[in-house]
């Protein structure tokens, strides 16, 4: 399975698809084990914790759904 990245597509002269502002071929993200070890413990922990864990899964995987 290939990693999602999030494309842009321009049309016209030198149009083509392109990675949007920001993103890099090398983007850190977190593997789904990984995301779902930190959604465990953010549910378990103070509430000083889970406010760090939640800032480490948005850093790291911005296209996940966030805990309610």
């Amino acid at each position: 399975m290939g990693e999602a990245l999030p494309v842009i597509a321009k049309q016209g002269y030198n149009g083509g698809y392109f990675l949007m502002d920001g993103v890099g071929k090398y983007q850190n993200t977190l593997s789904k084990e990984q995301l779902e070890c930190l959604e465990k413990l953010a549910v378990s922990c103070a509430a000083e914790d889970k406010e760090t864990i939640l800032s480490i899964i948005h850093e790291f995987e911005p296209y996940c759904e966030k805990l309610t």
